[in-house]
């Protein structure tokens, strides 16, 4: 799959304590906005936020990306057009790509994301937040820009001279999914709220260890990090191993003694059984060769 990502990712933090000057965050991370990651596998990249116990912080990302993503036969077909010239995607290009042997797909569009979060952090290591989404598909205006480049620099056309520029199509023929959508105009809309929970106990162990070592303790540091003893960060990890091996313990003991219970059950019958089968076995030949060996006597 070839895909042209642009990305610009704006963050701000308001109504919340402002960040420790010595604390950096590097590289704001932003989310996957493909169609088929944004649609399918949704995962949101860690806040970008410094919060202190009991405080609100609001959160807004700004997300925006060009996407030109099609399947090697589809750019195959349509590089095959390029000395053409450009034309808007009609009924026979589309079928052109359904037809073609095996998947097939073409996403030409860009879409730009909203999001609003609303952070609660209730002590060091829990925090709550909410999150508002809006999003909105269009056909952009970042195709040209994204051509120039590609022709400046050597790279591959992947086909886009064939299409109109800044148009919104859509096309999937693959296994489970059929789709067209062909010269759209702007979709917008709103997603579904996320509500969530956030953990941040390992995180500051991770922290407490680094300054740990930073400080040159470098056997306090790993003692900190292996140790299972209350106030090491492998206190919790200990507790669970345990935990599991008392329920591994308890659930052994219930096994051995249903295998008790079944063997007790069974007893008598071990040499019980094997002995009315042999007397049957002999019981059953003798009275098949008995009027056998009765033609012999006369």
């Amino acid at each position: 799959m070839k895909s042209i990502l642009v990305f610009f990712t704006i963050a701000a933090a308001m109504l919340g304590s402002a960040a420790n000057a010595s604390e950096f965050y590097g590289l704001l991370r932003e989310r996957d906005l493909t169609p088929f990651g944004f649609l399918r596998l949704d995962m949101r990249p860690a806040h970008a936020v410094s919060i202190e116990p009991g405080n609100w912080v609001l959160e807004a990302e700004l997300g925006y990306q060009n996407t030109w993503s099609l399947s090697p036969n589809v750019q195959d077909y349509l590089t095959s057009l390029e000395s053409q010239g450009r034309r808007i995607l009609g009924p026979n290009e589309v079928a052109a790509i359904r037809n073609l042997p095996g998947e097939s797909y073409l996403i030409d569009l860009e879409l730009a994301t909203l999001d609003l979060t609303l952070h609660y952090k209730f002590s060091e290591q829990w925090a709550a937040y909410i999150t508002l989404s809006a999003v909105s598909y269009q056909g952009g205006f970042l195709d040209s820009f994204i051509e120039h480049f590609h022709h400046s620099t050597g790279f591959d056309t992947f086909g886009r001279p064939a299409l109109k520029q800044n148009d919104l199509n859509a096309i999937y023929n693959l296994k489970t999914v059929h789709l067209t959508s062909i010269d759209l105009p702007d979709q917008r809309g709103f997603t579904d709220p996320t509500i969530g929970v956030r953990y941040a106990g390992f995180e500051l162990a991770d922290r407490a260890m680094r300054t740990t070592l930073a400080q040159g303790s470098l056997r306090d540091a790993i003692e900190f990090d292996t140790g299972t003893a209350l106030g090491y960060s492998s206190y919790n990890l200990g507790r669970y191993d345990d935990a599991l091996a008392h329920l591994i313990s308890l659930k052994q003991q219930v096994f051995d003694l249903a295998v008790r219970a079944g063997t007790d059950d069974l007893t008598g019958w071990s040499g019980l059984l094997p002995a009315v089968v042999v007397v049957l076995i002999i019981g059953l030949l003798g009275a098949g060769l008995w009027p056998r060996l009765a033609e012999y006597r006369r």
